[in-house]
């Protein structure tokens, strides 16, 4: 059984209907173009001639023009030669003639280059695989990526805990107000997935002398781990208990302030004074196990 030969007419669509290409499909085949699946307008197959009447017309046209040739030469053109342009055979291009020139006819198809691919980042490197920082300091990873010619060298900064440190889009590392360890993760922002990372360890960095808005109250004074611990003052803003660990809960109002020995953000021991700087009372509190603003 012979196959079946169609066309598609999905012009614009699809390379195939443009190029008019027939295509042979077996009877078993669905009728459709194998490029946009449109369904095919079928191709009448022309019967084929005998092999012998083919030959015999061929010969026969070959000694039909080698007479007539002869025929010319002997009684018209007596031997001469052909003027150039006037007849005889001609070989090459095909030519199409205008008013004002021969332009020599040629079809060239021409495709466009396929667009490079996109490079993409391979390796990324970080300054510092480990670093230890105190509480409030910070650090600024520097990222190395390659190759260079990657098309997005952009990078996405990350921590694994950010409790105990933060990262910001430069790479620039601050340890917060709590000890530990965290993962500061460069990504690459390509679809390469590639990264790198450095451990970081917050450790204790002993007692600083800083400020804090406890938002009630200003302390200025000692502090260790980012909290009131030590020697300070604290200036109240609003109306409030001068201590969590006041069992009197006497209560400061705006403009007060106390002056002594503080432990996690609470005062235990020393001075109260009014807005004014006249002493309203000295404060003796428990220390051992007092709770924290």
């Amino acid at each position: 059984m012979e196959n079946r030969r169609g066309k598609c007419k999905n012009f614009g669509n699809c390379t195939k209907a443009d190029h008019g290409e027939i295509i042979e499909l077996s009877f078993t085949e669905d009728f459709v173009c194998p490029e946009c699946n449109d369904e095919l307008i079928e191709e009448t197959i022309p019967s084929k001639p005998p092999i012998k009447k083919i030959l015999i017309g061929v010969l026969t046209f070959i000694i039909l023009c080698g007479i007539g040739v002869g025929v010319y030469f002997l009684f018209f053109n007596n031997g001469k030669d052909t003027p150039p342009g006037q007849g005889g055979i001609t070989t090459g291009n095909p030519t199409v003639q205008t008013a004002d020139t021969v332009q020599t006819v040629d079809t060239v198809k021409q495709q466009a280059a396929p667009a490079p691919p996109k490079v993409l980042v391979e390796s990324i490197s970080l300054n510092q695989s480990k670093l230890s920082l105190k509480v409030n300091q910070s650090e600024t990873l520097t990222a190395t990526v390659l190759p260079d010619s990657a098309a997005n060298q952009s990078l996405e900064w990350s921590s694994s805990d950010a409790s105990i440190a933060t990262v910001d889009e430069n790479g620039k590392i601050t340890a917060v107000a709590k000890t530990g360890k965290a993962k500061i993760t460069a990504k690459a922002m390509d679809d390469s997935q590639v990264s790198a990372s450095c451990d970081i360890s917050v450790i204790d960095g002993g007692t600083t002398t800083g400020k804090k808005d406890l938002g009630y109250a200003v302390y200025t004074g000692d502090m260790k781990n980012g909290k009131a611990n030590g020697t300070g003052r604290l200036v109240f803003k609003t109306s409030h208990a001068i201590s969590a660990a006041d069992p009197q809960n006497r209560m400061a109002e705006p403009g007060d302030y106390l002056d002594g020995q503080f432990e996690n953000n609470t005062f235990y021991s020393g001075k109260w004074f009014g807005r004014d700087g006249a002493q309203k009372g000295a404060i003796i509190l428990q220390k051992s196990g007092i709770p924290s603003y």
